[in-house]
């Protein structure tokens, strides 16, 4: 995925949060963190959630 992609989606994880804190209904709160947690999924580089996991080996 390019930089272009993943900063697009960057921002809509931005803008999908910031709809779900301003939502007055519940259910559609639910639908933006949701639609949010996905952007934010896309927005990771391939291998970035993994990261963690290597720095906690023992020597």
């Amino acid at each position: 995925m390019t930089d272009e992609h993943l900063q697009y989606h960057s921002r809509r994880a931005m803008a999908e949060l910031d709809m779900a804190l301003k939502a007055s209904n519940a259910d559609a709160a639910r639908a933006h963190f949701r639609l949010s947690s996905l952007h934010l999924e896309k927005s990771q580089e391939p291998g970035a959630m993994a990261a963690p996991a290597a720095a906690t080996q023992t020597y």
